[in-house]
């Protein structure tokens, strides 16, 4: 992992720097780290809760036989149908829906050794970007469905029509958002404060500084064997921290 690079002649030198990258442990631990991040239920447990956002739209359409009258008429279905009764609208809503999707969360892809740039400046990597896909609306989109009556008009020039209620449909959509976390790999924490300076620095930089699709703001999380200090400043500050145990299943915040 690159140092603070703050010039361009000093940026190259310091971004491939990290002695920890030459380490093979430095690679257990990515192997091990890339493994775990593929499944959702890692990723979501870095990431707040938000409550799913809930919907509900009403659409008033004509059906498709009726679509296709208007049609044959040389008919603009906005201007026409508004006669009748096309319209939209929603609201937001609070309850749950039965039988509503559960809210999707899903791994997209990852990468290693990621570039952190500031100005269109490469000035970091970061050991390696997991980026997920979650639901954050839901719409509950009923439509209703009328029919319509063609009556032509005397001497054959156009058509009136009359609607009448035939039906309705309710269906589910979801829009999603992305979001990623960053991970910085350690073999070991010899320096907390050292530690604290390079976080604090890549926090600062474009791709941790602002949100995924207007969505959660990326998250930063250190992966190193266990070391009680550095956990409980990391926490402090904002951090995530996952220790390392090369032997064992368990992969959480400490």
């Amino acid at each position: 992992m690159s140092k603070l690079a703050t010039g361009a002649s000093f940026q190259l030198k310091l971004a491939f720097a990290d002695e920890d990258l030459k380490h093979p442990t430095h690679d257990k631990i990515m192997f091990w780290l890339s493994k775990r991040v593929e499944d959702p239920a890692i990723g979501r447990q870095f990431l707040p809760t938000l409550p799913l956002e809930r919907v509900a739209a009403i659409t008033h359409m004509p059906d498709n036989e009726t679509l296709a009258g208007l049609r044959s008429d040389g008919l603009h279905l906005h201007h026409h149908f508004q006669t009748g009764d096309h319209s939209s609208s929603s609201e937001t809503v609070d309850a749950h829906w039965p039988n509503e999707p559960a809210m999707a969360f899903e791994f997209k892809r990852l990468r290693w050794e990621a570039p952190l740039t500031e100005k269109e400046r490469t000035v970091a990597f970061a050991d390696l970007e997991a980026e997920y896909e979650y639901g954050r609306t839901l719409i509950g989109r009923t439509t209703h469905l009328y029919s319509g009556l063609r009556t032509p008009r005397p001497g054959g020039h156009g058509a009136s029509w009359k609607y009448e209620k035939s039906g309705e449909t309710f269906e589910f959509e979801q829009s999603v958002r992305r979001c990623r976390i960053f991970f910085e790999v350690k073999t070991a924490i010899k320096s907390v404060g050292d530690l604290m300076r390079q976080l604090n620095f890549y926090r600062q930089l474009e791709q941790l500084r602002g949100r995924s699709d207007g969505g959660l703001r990326p998250r930063l999380v250190v992966v190193a064997p266990f070391h009680e200090e550095a956990a409980a400043v990391c926490k402090a500050h904002g951090y995530g921290f996952v220790a390392y145990r090369p032997s064992s299943e368990e992969f959480a915040q400490v």
